[in-house]
């Protein structure tokens, strides 16, 4: 096993405005740069960490990125379908939700919640949805819409979508 040098910080001048310019070396007085800088400061299982963040990063990335677009909005209130919409079609459309009529808007081939008399107005702040598998709803007033079409598995009301015991 080679023995270890230590490392250490040293002047290698100044800049025009009198800033110390300064590098790190090894016992021998070569500078560390790159992978040299990178293998010193970081373990094996550190650098398998980076990898293998990055690699999900980027997984999740493409994932998001090549969703396919919807072609469908189902409207349901109370688990009950109330409209289906195109987003093809730009529209805007009243659906009557518990707390009152919910104002639907449907433009460019996304669609979302615009106003209703719901307390927190989350389903507002969720913004506009297009990409199949998407979801707002606004609990108070019993309103879920989901975006349906593209090359999504199509989706079933007595599916699983999770076990407890």
């Amino acid at each position: 096993m080679k023995p270890v040098t230590p490392l250490r910080w040293t002047q290698t001048g100044t800049t025009h405005h009198g800033a110390v310019m300064t590098s790190m070396e090894r016992g021998g007085g070569e500078p560390l740069q790159g992978v040299h800088l990178l293998q010193r400061a970081t373990t094996v299982a550190d650098r398998w960490l980076i990898l293998c963040t990055a690699l999900l990063i980027t997984g999740c990335a493409s994932y998001l990125a090549l969703r396919p677009a919807g072609q469908r909005a189902i409207v349901q209130r109370d688990n009950q379908t109330v409209r289906t919409l195109a987003l093809d079609n730009n529209q805007q459309m009243h659906v009557e939700g518990r707390l009152g009529p919910v104002l639907i808007q449907v433009q460019d081939g996304r669609v979302r919640l615009l106003e209703y008399a719901s307390p927190r107005m989350i389903g507002t702040r969720s913004g506009w949805i297009a990409t199949a598998g998407s979801m707002v709803a606004c609990v108070p007033c019993g309103i879920l819409i989901r975006v349906e079409g593209g090359d999504s598995v199509p989706t079933r009301s007595d599916a699983l979508d999770g076990i407890t015991r």
